[in-house]
């Protein structure tokens, strides 16, 4: 009876060490969408944002808690947009903007969201532009591997071909939106300037300076004026906010009201491919 209790014994702590060795959690959807394309199904993934939910605003509660105590690493964006996911966990988490090269990081100071680091008033969007997501593969495939050493050439295998893939992205994408080249861009929140960089689009301005704070009178003052000198014919909302001063903008400026998605919550996103091809539509169908 007694070696049948200490077999159980071990079974159970075996299942329990295994299964927090088998899941890894990301912050949000873009991490999600990125991390996946190396791992596969190989391991599960769960992602702690619900499809309405922005990182800008996210609160964690118990159950993104207890999700993240059971894994063995997390992936966040970056400490000025999600670094509330480093703060969950006590054992490996990956700030993925770590890896970005400084030549290709956008600085700005509308992205310091009340966390204790800043990256020197770096945007954190850097998602948005797949040549960015390229040159942080290496680095992620190297922090999964020391994980799971015993999937390394998975990873690799699947990494190469995610990088090839983003290639092939990036130039269909700067194909399609060739024409459309110097146009303004008005966005909700400074969050598509990697994308609009990478492919030749002005950003112009954007309906909120910090998400989730609503724009002064003056603020909105100045903002129309500037749509107005840019005779832009459309601003752009997000998908995981109200559009209500979008609404309001829109109406002063005579201008229709498109939604971006930079988090892939839209139903058609199923891939980091998806997100970005579902972007460079609607820019493409409204510019």
């Amino acid at each position: 009876m007694r070696y049948l209790l200490l077999i159980a014994f071990a079974l159970l702590a075996a299942c329990s060490r295994a299964a927090k060795e088998n899941l890894i959690i990301t912050s949000s959807r873009p991490a999600y969408l990125i991390i996946h394309e190396i791992v596969g199904e190989r391991i599960p993934i769960k992602n702690l944002l619900s499809p309405a939910a922005s990182p800008h605003t996210f609160s964690p509660g118990p159950s993104e808690i207890k999700a993240v105590s059971k894994a063995n690493i997390v992936f966040y964006i970056a400490e000025n947009l999600d670094g509330w996911a480093a703060d969950l966990h006590a054992g490996h988490a990956v700030e993925m903007m770590n890896f970005l090269p400084d030549a290709m990081i956008i600085r700005s100071d509308n992205h310091n969201h009340d966390h204790d680091h800043d990256h020197g008033g770096s945007d954190p969007h850097f998602w948005l532009n797949p040549l960015a997501v390229k040159a942080i593969l290496p680095d992620l495939c190297k922090e999964l591997s020391g994980i799971y050493p015993e999937y390394k050439v998975d990873f690799e295998r699947n990494s190469k071909k995610f990088a090839a893939e983003l290639l092939a992205l990036d130039s269909a994408v700067k194909r399609n939106l060739s024409a459309k080249s110097g146009k303004s861009v008005f966005t909700f929140h400074p969050s598509f300037n990697y994308f609009l960089k990478q492919y030749g689009l002005t950003f112009g301005g954007s309906i909120e300076a910090f998400p989730g704070k609503e724009p002064s009178p003056n603020y909105i003052s100045e903002l129309t004026s500037r749509i107005n000198s840019a005779g832009a014919k459309v601003i752009f909302s997000e998908l995981q906010f109200s559009k209500d001063v979008a609404q309001t903008i829109a109406e002063l400026t005579n201008t229709k009201i498109a939604v971006l998605d930079p988090l892939g919550s839209a139903k058609e996103v199923a891939s980091y491919q998806d997100l970005i091809l579902y972007n460079s539509l609607i820019l493409l169908e409204n510019l």
